[in-house]
């Protein structure tokens, strides 16, 4: 039985390891691929011969017919030409420091860039036999094209700073965009009328900043492709007057003049709020200025009442900083202060009749540039940070009697 016993013991003992060994290879296989380590006297090795020719011909300084990494670890920018027609992109994962590749109108399959780790734009379309694209690895891309390729699918959950995607003629029928940019446009021209495309975004991804191609907040009146949005929800104004306002505004889309309240439920979602450009509000109606955080896009925003003794905005301490408000005008306000510093992208501010006592510009960025203060009595200073910030208004008009002072003197 002691015998036995011990047998037992032995298998069971066995198996453990057994089991702890292969629960161990499946989570191996779950792991990232090691880093590309490359040392400087790397030979560069290479499957096609006409890219290994481009190469030596360019980086082979020493003319010895030989490539080694330190040849080319220091390319920041490659252009391919696209008569080379080159079949294999291998070798590229040599070029450690590179930032901007083109490799278009070639002839390759399959292109793995994800030992690329610097690279922040990359070029290649107009290859009509690839279909595969790695770019797992380039957490710094900000910009992808890949039209008139053979894509079905493309993995973009790694790149966290992808901003630009042109996609035109290319059979991708699913799209993931939820871990990119929350600045995030895309092109799919061809796909305006496209049935089969279907898009992932989160709400924020609804950037109606300017741009030529298309971008997500045209996304939703595309009338082929279907969207799914995460993350959104209807939002609690505390100030019923922009609510108000909100839901009265519009926007210019891509195709046409649109309501901010896509489903025409009389509420506002994060996602329609994005669409909020510019905004005027009533000083008589406004009390808080806090909501002007659910309108992480607007550009303008004017505040004005008729009648300064009626104006109910005393003060703007509840305001949250605001990363794109770039105008900004005030008339008719009892307003004793203004933090500028708010507002780190202010381009232009207007003040008429505002209370304010003391104003600081130097907090402003360096592209301000229009500044208009008229019949603001109570005003005692204006604060620049120098001289130099102060000749740099393209468009000002200063009505005194306030002093201008300078930080930097």
């Amino acid at each position: 039985m002691l015998i036995f016993g011990t047998l037992i013991l032995g298998l069971m003992k066995n198996f453990f390891l057994i089991l702890c060994f292969g629960l161990f290879v499946c989570g191996c296989s779950k792991e990232e691929e090691p880093p590309f380590i490359v040392s400087d006297d790397d030979p560069v090795l290479f499957d096609d011969l006409d890219f290994e020719r481009f190469c030596l011909c360019q980086f082979d300084h020493d003319h010895d017919g030989k490539l080694f990494a330190r040849d080319v670890k220091e390319v920041w920018n490659l252009e391919i030409p696209g008569s080379l027609k080159i079949r294999s992109l291998k070798g590229i994962e040599y070029f450690v420091n590179l930032r901007e590749l083109c490799c278009a109108y070639q002839e390759f399959k399959s292109l793995d860039v994800s030992h690329n780790t610097k690279l922040t734009s990359l070029i290649c379309s107009h290859n009509p036999f690839l279909k595969k694209l790695n770019v797992s690895g380039n957490p710094e891309l900000e910009s992808l094209s890949c039209e008139d390729c053979a894509l079905t699918q493309l993995d973009l959950s790694r790149n966290h700073k992808l901003e630009f995607l042109y996609f035109d003629h290319t059979p991708i029928s699913r799209l993931d965009v939820r871990q990119c940019s929350e600045y995030f446009k895309c092109s799919f021209l061809d796909r305006l009328e496209s049935s089969d495309l279907k898009v992932y975004m989160m709400w924020y991804q609804v950037s109606p900043h300017r741009s030529k191609y298309l971008s997500s907040n045209s996304f939703q009146y595309l009338k082929g492709p279907s969207f799914v949005i995460d993350g959104d929800r209807d939002l609690n104004f505390a100030e019923p007057h922009i609510e108000e306002k909100v839901l009265g505004a519009g926007f210019y889309a891509a195709l046409a003049f649109h309501s901010i309240d896509v489903n025409a439920d009389g509420r506002v979602s994060r996602r329609e709020a994005c669409r909020v450009l510019n905004i005027k509000l009533d000083g008589e109606q406004l009390v808080t200025l806090k909501d002007i955080a659910h309108l992480r896009n607007l550009d303008d925003l004017e505040i004005a009442a008729s009648d300064k003794d009626k104006a109910r905005l005393k003060s703007m301490d509840d305001v949250a900083e605001h990363n794109w408000l770039a105008t900004l005008s005030m008339k008719n306000l009892p307003l004793k202060a203004i933090d500028l510093g708010k507002f780190p992208n202010l381009v232009r501010l207007s003040l008429d009749n505002v209370d304010v006592v003391s104003l600081d510009v130097s907090v402003c960025p360096w592209w301000f540039r229009g500044l208009t203060i008229e019949n603001c009595p109570a005003l005692k200073e204006v604060w620049f940070r120098d001289e130099e910030q102060l000749s740099h208004m393209w468009d000002q008009y200063l009505d005194p009697p306030f002093e201008i002072r300078f930080k930097n003197n």
